[in-house]
């Protein structure tokens, strides 16, 4: 619930806990943790996927046609740089750029809090450092405790993505890889996490 408050207060989401919990759910288990590809888990998704895009169109909708609806949150922020004649994003982009907002902010943020603190505490040297930057003015020098810690403890090692179209990963390189539309991919990230 911390997180929903959260995503609630800084995005600027109004529509009902259970419905926000439910889609975060459902397209975070798709996206991260459906590794044998249930067509089920998917089905859910794209579902929620919906549904959240029926409530956003309307909310979005009438933020759009009253400027002072627009708040200093990320959705107002984002409105008006859609606004833009530079940017000039449509409606449904826009609606697509905020269910990406929403998409990766409850589920994610519940992780990298756990996580983070997890290997704080495993190191209570770096916990008291930590403590005590999280009381300064300045956020800099404890997000880079947060941002360390979830170095070592990743939210997620890999990503599960589906390949556009036809193409070659790699190429010019000993592991040149062909692939095709469809066809779905791990991209492996944890193991980075330590190179230089």
């Amino acid at each position: 619930l911390v997180p929903l408050r959260i995503v609630q207060s800084i995005f600027g989401f109004t529509a009902p806990d259970a419905d926000l919990l439910k889609w975060s759910f459902a397209t975070q288990r798709a996206m991260f943790r459906n590794l044998e590809g249930k067509a089920e888990v998917v089905k859910a998704s794209i579902a929620a996927g919906e549904e959240m895009r029926a409530w956003l169109l309307p909310f979005i909708t009438q933020k759009q046609a009253d400027p002072n609806a627009t708040g200093d949150d990320a959705v107002g922020r984002l409105i008006r740089l859609a606004a833009n004649p530079d940017m000039k994003m449509s409606t449904e982009r826009l609606v697509t750029n905020v269910c990406g907002l929403l998409g990766g902010a409850i589920e994610t943020t519940s992780q990298a809090i756990v996580q983070a603190l997890a290997e704080l505490l495993a190191r209570p040297d770096m916990l008291k450092e930590a403590i005590a930057a999280a009381h300064e003015d300045d956020p800099t020098r404890f997000d880079g405790y947060v941002l360390e810690a979830l170095r070592f403890n990743p939210i997620t090692g890999l990503q599960l993505r589906y390949i556009a179209r036809d193409g070659v990963i790699g190429t010019g390189t000993p592991y040149a890889t062909a692939v095709k539309a469809g066809q779905r991919l791990a991209a492996c990230t944890g193991a980075a996490m330590f190179d230089p």
